[in-house]
């Protein structure tokens, strides 16, 4: 009954989800994938917790209530993200319904994993991608002037020679950091050493911002050699996924060889 009425509440949230994660490469792409590792973990955090009893506990509706409160008043503001927030919330509520509190205390990582499918509220993200694209455009001009290029770097403007360069908001580089602080958290709560958790999490942001630096310094020498019009081209998008994949291939060199086992 608990599940199906969770089932029945999620779906459209699911569908305003879904759309947030399939828009573009650009916004929120590593959500899709977030659930899946979620539920990856959680599956393997409950074989290492073998049923002994039946042990549901009421504290579930301390998250629960809360949660569908949420879920009246996005039924009248329509913001679709408090929604969206409160069935996460849910979670650990069915959790402990249903399962008690001793394997939901091992499912507590899985259910924070859950925080980040979530797209960031707009209200935030406008000066976020404002400083990621200022800080883009400084490093991207520092690069350039380190090869001897003329370049006039201000704002989210790099001046070149032949051209002038914009970071747009798809340039800022939010969705590989995003998708990167992710990633990190998976790879350091699945290592055995706490050195190696803290250099993971310490490296997902400033390599998710170099690489995105590194991508723009690539497009503006590949533009004043062959040309602007090149920005228009598959070649512009297909540098963002090469971004994306060359954070998480630095993550994963820095993650252990061997990790523990996916419960902690």
């Amino acid at each position: 009954m608990w599940l199906a009425t969770f089932l029945l509440l999620a779906a459209p949230t699911f569908v305003f989800l879904w759309d947030k994660w399939t828009r573009s490469i650009w916004h929120n792409g590593h959500g899709m994938f977030v659930p899946l590792l979620s539920g990856f973990l959680a599956y393997h955090a409950l074989k290492r917790q073998p049923v002994k009893r039946e042990e549901p506990s009421a504290w579930g509706f301390a998250f629960l209530l809360p949660a569908l409160f949420f879920i009246a008043i996005d039924g009248a503001i329509k913001t679709e993200l408090l929604a969206a927030f409160a069935l996460i919330l849910c979670l650990p509520g069915l959790s402990l319904l249903l399962l008690g509190p001793r394997r939901t205390r091992a499912l507590a990582f899985p259910f924070f994993l859950t925080l980040f499918m979530l797209p960031v509220p707009g209200a935030f993200m406008t000066q976020i991608h404002l400083y990621l694209r200022e800080l883009t455009t400084d490093g991207t001009g520092w690069v350039l002037g380190q090869f001897g290029a003329p370049v006039f770097a201000q704002g989210t403007f790099i001046h070149l020679p032949h051209g002038t360069l914009k970071v747009v908001e798809e340039c800022s580089g939010f969705s590989a950091l995003y998708a990167a602080v992710t990633v990190a958290l998976i790879l350091a709560y699945m290592a055995r050493s706490k050195t190696r958790r803290a250099v993971l999490l310490l490296a997902a942001v400033p390599l998710a911002l170099a690489c995105n630096v590194a991508r723009i310094v690539a497009l503006a020498i590949l533009a004043e050699q062959a040309g602007y019009g090149l920005l228009d081209t598959p070649l512009h998008l297909l540098s963002g996924y090469i971004t994306f994949i060359l954070t998480l291939v630095a993550l994963f060199l820095l993650a252990e060889r061997q990790p523990r086992g996916a419960t902690g």
